[in-house]
């Protein structure tokens, strides 16, 4: 009994904690949003001769870091729910469809969340941003299986 207790928290404490990381940086007023970024740099930096230096690409780190952040974060939770569905069920037909459908799922959900925040919105785009992450990694998860299926026989020694 334990250890199907313990097998079962190997299996799902990495999505559960994506998920609950995903909804704390959702639930901060302060993150996110347009200048977070810059501000934060330039409160880091503040009179730093290197603030001079990287001035120039704030405005493009405050465009682009939210997607990043979108496209890493939940790339990573349709990994780990991936290889969730993987263990609970491996007899499961067309597990990368169900990790990508819970993951983009789960960004729809993040995003009606950040509507309560106070200066927080939601967007479409964030959404696009998940569904292309999870796309992505679970794509690439596919891509390393078939490479590794191909070179199961030249492993043997």
């Amino acid at each position: 009994m334990l250890r199907r207790f313990l097998n079962f928290l190997w299996t799902w404490v990495p999505v559960i904690a994506l998920m609950a990381l995903t909804y704390y940086l959702s639930s901060q007023p302060d993150f996110g949003g347009p200048g977070w970024a810059s501000a934060f740099v330039y409160r880091f930096l503040g009179d730093s001769p290197l603030l001079a230096q990287i001035e120039w690409m704030l405005p493009y780190l405050d465009r682009y870091i939210s997607w990043i952040a979108h496209f890493v974060e939940f790339g990573l939770l349709a990994a780990a729910i991936f290889r969730a569905i993987r263990r609970q069920w491996p007899d499961v037909r067309r597990p990368f469809l169900y990790a990508w459908l819970a993951t983009v799922g789960y960004g729809v959900l993040d995003e009606w969340h950040q509507s309560f925040v106070p200066s927080r919105h939601p967007d479409i785009r964030d959404v696009y941003t998940d569904a292309l992450g999870a796309a992505a990694v679970l794509g690439l998860i596919w891509l390393f299986g078939k490479w590794r299926e191909k070179n199961k026989d030249q492993r043997s020694f």
